[in-house]
């Protein structure tokens, strides 16, 4: 691809106004300003500039997400300490750390998301997922113990059905937040990995959802999901007595038939130690397949 002079323009750490160049957040908010968030702190820039300042606010931390919601707060992850909530207009920084009760379940934040609602959720390291909400300015928790696979979540999805979509490093999960159903997809259901990735995570305008992964990139419209609901039978295919394969005709077999047409069979005092092998006639995905 070639692309006309000029286009693309590079900036360095010291052109922009910052203290070093491992840059992991960037957020325009409603007024169009830039804020960004590197290994040591938060930064902004006015509108169509690139000169930013440091908001000593913020102090010293690693900062791995920001977003500006609904209300016009601006909300910054980072991993170690906890989630800055910062009013713009008053000058206000209100710092939620973990602790007991209705806290942050993790200082370690990767991922911030306002829902339809307007309630915030994070996605965290070694704390699941928990969702702010405003008026009673508590936080919830969904972890291990309520269903999920992993208690590391990344970037948080919502879909037209407001259900929340995220991945983990045990597959990707469907949260309704309303009934708190979960429903986890692995590579059993045709997924490329069951390990995503920090931050890799899009709504689209036609309403797909990307997620990116260990493998590759995932891309699917839930409501275009169909769950298979077919239960497929299950079949006898060997029976073995001491280890030792039956078959009808063989001396003492109880067998008269072969296994898979056999209903029942009466065994000697002798014939006790049996072993059966049996297999689902389903081959969507059989290794999903549970006995």
């Amino acid at each position: 691809i070639k692309y006309p002079q000029n286009t693309i323009q590079h900036y360095s750490a010291s052109d922009m106004g910052l203290n070093e160049e491992s840059i992991f957040a960037l957020c325009e908010d409603r007024y169009g300003k830039i804020w960004l968030g590197n290994a040591w702190g938060v930064f902004v820039a006015e509108k169509n500039s690139m000169k930013f300042k440091r908001l000593d606010i913020f102090g010293l931390s690693y900062i791995f997400d920001i977003m500006g919601d609904s209300e016009g707060y601006i909300w910054t992850a980072t991993l170690g300490n906890g989630v800055f909530q910062y009013d713009t207009q008053k000058d206000i920084l209100i710092r939620h750390i973990a602790g007991k009760g209705n806290s942050l379940s993790s200082n370690a934040v990767s991922s911030i998301t306002e829902d339809h609602l307007g309630q915030i959720w994070f996605s965290t390291d070694r704390g699941g997922i928990c969702v702010y909400n405003k008026k009673n300015k508590l936080f919830t928790s969904y972890s291990i113990k309520d269903g999920l696979p992993d208690d590391i979540a990344y970037k948080i999805l919502e879909d037209r059905e407001h259900n929340l979509w995220f991945g983990t490093n045990q597959g990707l999960v469907k949260f309704n937040p309303q009934n708190k159903e979960v429903k986890v997809f692995t590579k059993n259901d045709g997924l490329l990995s069951n390990q995503f990735n920090y931050k890799s995570g899009l709504v689209s305008s036609s309403g797909k959802l990307y997620f990116g992964s260990q493998e590759g990139l995932i891309a699917f419209k839930p409501e275009e999901f169909k769950e298979n609901k077919f239960l497929p039978p299950v079949f006898i295919t060997k029976l073995s007595i001491f280890n030792k394969e039956i078959r009808p005709g063989f001396d003492n077999s109880p067998l008269k038939k072969s296994i898979e047409h056999t209903d029942k069979i009466t065994l000697p005092y002798n014939q006790s130690n049996i072993s059966l092998e049996f297999v689902s006639l389903s081959y969507t995905a059989p290794q999903a397949n549970m006995y």
